[in-house]
């Protein structure tokens, strides 16, 4: 968790919103994330565009 605190803190300090989340597991078992960051007063498309994702991984996992 401490790690992507450090990768989020230079864009809070700016204060740009952003999203991270799991998107899965890569060949080793490891879990792999993506990150997205938005412009200014951009948190709408962003909470967007992490909800498509969250559906589509949900879909592929059927």
């Amino acid at each position: 968790m401490r790690r992507w605190k450090g990768l989020t803190r230079p864009f809070c300090y700016l204060g740009v919103p952003v999203v991270i989340m799991p998107i899965g597991l890569d060949e080793n078992g490891m879990p792999v994330g993506v990150r997205r960051v938005g412009r200014p007063v951009s948190e709408a498309r962003l909470l967007s565009f992490a909800h498509q994702m969250s559906v589509a991984r949900v879909a592929t996992q059927r």
